[in-house]
């Protein structure tokens, strides 16, 4: 991630987000890793297994959980016209 030069856009645009989910833990520490060099941004631990960034006097929530994928759903929107 350190070599794009639009990591900045990236991160900025994630961070527009109220909040942000990640499937795993190594993923969410990777882009908190990620924020904290860029930007400095410490994260928050809130209650409900939510972490969380104040980002231009915003809060992100932050959520590792397992996000189910709507396979049906997606298929009926890519098969409609």
């Amino acid at each position: 991630f350190k070599s794009l030069p639009i990591r900045e856009e990236l991160l900025s645009g994630l961070l527009c987000a109220d909040q942000i989910g990640f499937q795993f833990f190594s993923y969410a520490r990777c882009f908190l890793v990620c924020v904290k060099r860029v930007y400095g941004l410490d994260p928050t631990f809130r209650a409900g297994g939510f972490m969380g960034l104040e980002y231009n006097g915003r809060s992100i929530m932050i959520k590792v959980a397992h996000f189910p994928y709507p396979f049906r759903e997606t298929r009926l929107l890519v098969q409609s016209e």
